[in-house]
């Protein structure tokens, strides 16, 4: 499917314009971002213009940032010469250059500055989607101009807005007389089940006995596919199963309470269009060894909190979505993803779990923008996964920010790894991609390489970490490129045992002993480094170590640039 919206931003906006992205994918429109969807050996300008021009929406991410960036304003002129609706999405405060304000100050603008970010993001997904239904009736209308006037698109938005602000935090509206106490019998309700379930868009759940039932199961039982069932504040203590299409609309996370003694208090069968927002799941008694919530299928889970389970949210099969859900105190894992399911994790806050979020088996899915802190480990991925990390805050941890064991894979990207014993470790026979995350602080190492791990590591960040920026030990063979690794409390890059692989074009300066060390049995190729400024060698080989350095530059060190010392003996061109 051709793209229809183009997302517009400034590089330092990415954060926000993927997660803007992330969300109109998950609801089948196809969007178009640079640099991602820019093909190899396309010139760059010419695959923007005709994105522009292939698109029928504009959405326009707009920051301090956006405003002053002349690559956005060309974009936005494009647009707008091309009879694009513009759509403003405003995360902050801004002042518009003169050039910005001649395009835009007739647009309507999505405010998203109040937090959270995450509910502005879908209230712009639901305007984008009724934009484009609209634009395409209008299209089979074959009326000779589809472009949106300013004014239509305001109207239409505010409207979209006031749809789904409903949409999202579902409140009942009751009056005197829905809140008399209920004096339906079992009976009543099992005769009169299809004419009281078939003229209501929502059902109400009510533990004092004014809703329209007084428990969960009830009302999904009578409900129809379709149909919202929202839950009045309350402790319910049952188990809740999901095999039909509902809505789950608690009245927040801190005012539903739902537990159940010895089982999940929560089973999805594999249905699609379930949601579930606003509700906290809990085991009601002891600790027992099933997941609170076990998810099949593709659903919605929103704005809940689970804890103090075995595993709290246990995903086996299907694409959910979990977003903006806080999730704690869980024996072994906050979100456990395993056989070939592939979730979409975002915004979700997951702290004093045992690992935050694991993914095993043949898992993949994203995570993106989830904050894991506090945890014992942040982020695992084991087995043959291959998930997308994104953006994920994984600091403070007890052992690591991010691990890779077994034979696991996917990429890592501008994650953030702080404070933890190792912010990112690749052990065992992993190979992942690891691009662009800052590693800084850790009481460790910022990249851990051991056993045999390999795969690539490319324009990380790896500061002040209190041994090694990049750590490589064993049989590991990664490829280390364009890292930053500066300012270490020991070296910079550090290669150890029989480690080999390449490293190429990474910056190791204002390290407190080498930039980069290779002993023992190791025999990397180090090409184009920059080795400046360190305290003691720029690059320095020892014992039985071995391999190729061509073209590093090492100047400034305060002991010596290159220094080769016991039995080894590398090849220096």
């Amino acid at each position: 499917m051709a793209q229809e919206v183009f997302i517009s931003y400034a590089t330092l906006d990415k954060r926000v314009a993927d997660a803007v992205c992330a969300t109109l994918e998950s609801n089948n429109i196809k969007c178009w971002m640079a640099p991602r969807d820019i093909l190899p050996g396309v010139d760059f300008a010419e695959s923007i213009i005709n994105a522009i021009e292939k698109s029928r929406v504009f959405v326009l991410i707009l920051s301090n940032n956006s405003s002053i960036s002349p690559h956005v304003l060309r974009e936005i002129n494009k647009a707008a010469s091309s009879s694009i609706a513009i759509l403003s999405f405003i995360i902050e405060e801004v002042t518009l250059s003169k050039s910005m304000e001649y395009y835009l100050s007739t647009d309507h603008w999505l405010n998203a500055i109040s937090p959270p970010l995450s509910k502005h993001i879908q209230v712009l997904a639901i305007t984008v989607e009724k934009l484009l239904k609209q634009l395409a009736q209008k299209e089979q209308n074959d009326q000779p101009e589809t472009k949106l006037s300013f004014k239509e698109i305001e109207d239409f938005s505010n409207k979209v807005r006031r749809e789904s602000s409903e949409d999202i935090t579902p409140i009942t509206k009751m009056t005197s007389k829905d809140l008399a106490p209920a004096k339906k019998t079992r009976a009543d309700i099992s005769l009169n089940l299809k004419k009281d379930t078939a003229d209501k868009t929502q059902l109400t759940v009510d533990s004092s006995g004014r809703g329209d039932y007084p428990s969960i199961m009830t009302a999904v039982a009578a409900a129809s596919p379709g149909q919202t069932i929202v839950i009045k504040a309350g402790t319910y203590r049952e188990k809740i199963f999901l095999n039909k299409a509902v809505k789950l609309c608690g009245e927040g996370k801190d005012k539903v309470k739902i537990s159940f003694d010895t089982d999940s208090v929560l089973e999805v069968a594999g249905q699609n269009g379930i949601e579930i927002k606003g509700l906290s799941f809990s085991p009601g008694g002891g600790r027992n060894n099933k997941p609170v919530c076990l998810l099949n299928g593709s659903l919605l889970f929103m704005d809940c909190r689970v804890a103090g389970g075995e595993k709290g949210i246990h995903i086996h099969s299907g694409t959910p979505v979990l977003r903006d859900n806080l999730i704690e105190r869980n024996h072994h894992s906050g979100i456990y993803i395993d056989n070939n399911a592939s979730p979409i994790l975002e915004s979700n806050y997951l702290s004093n779990n045992e690992c935050a979020i694991f993914f095993a088996d043949e898992a993949k899915g994203r995570a993106l923008a989830n904050r894991c802190t506090k945890n014992t480990v942040g982020i695992t991925v084991s087995d043959n996964a291959a998930p997308e990390l994104e953006a994920n805050i994984c600091n403070d941890n007890r052992e690591t920010g991010i691990t890779y064991i077994n034979n696991a894979g996917g990429k890592a990207i501008s994650n953030e790894c702080k404070k933890n014993i190792n912010g990112i470790a690749v052990i065992d026979n992993s190979k992942p991609i690891l691009e662009k995350n800052l590693c800084s602080q850790n009481r460790e190492a910022g990249l851990f390489y051991n056993g045999r791990g390999a795969g690539t590591a490319r324009a990380n960040d790896c500061n002040r970490n209190n041994t090694h920026g990049i750590h490589v030990s064993q049989k590991c063979q990664p490829f280390l490129e364009g890292n930053q690794s500066t300012r270490n409390k020991l070296m910079g890059i550090a290669y150890f045992d029989s480690s080999a692989g390449t490293a190429s074009y990474n910056h190791c300066v204002r390290n407190d002993l080498h930039g980069i060390l290779v002993r023992a049995q190791a025999q990397p190729n180090l090409e184009g480094n920059q080795c400046n400024d360190n305290k003691e060698a720029g690059i320095a080989y020892f014992d039985n170590a071995r391999g190729l350095a061509r073209g590093n530059v090492c100047r400034g060190n305060r002991v010596t640039d290159i220094t080769v010392n016991g039995q080894a003996t590398p090849i220096i061109g």
